[in-house]
């Protein structure tokens, strides 16, 4: 008798679900290039200050 082999309990993860991470991802790295930006811009432009 042979012993049977079961699945390993690996679940892939579906493809919405990847895009979504992968989506998350790029907003997070876009916001944080452009939030530089739009601060000397608004320093620039309008005269605000930091505060």
């Amino acid at each position: 008798m042979t012993p049977t082999s079961t699945p390993t309990p690996t679940a892939a993860l579906p493809v919405l679900a990847k895009v979504l991470i992968v989506g998350a991802g790029i907003m997070s790295l876009a916001n944080s290039v452009t939030v530089p930006f739009l601060a000397v811009f608004l320093r620039k432009e309008l005269g605000l200050q930091p505060g």
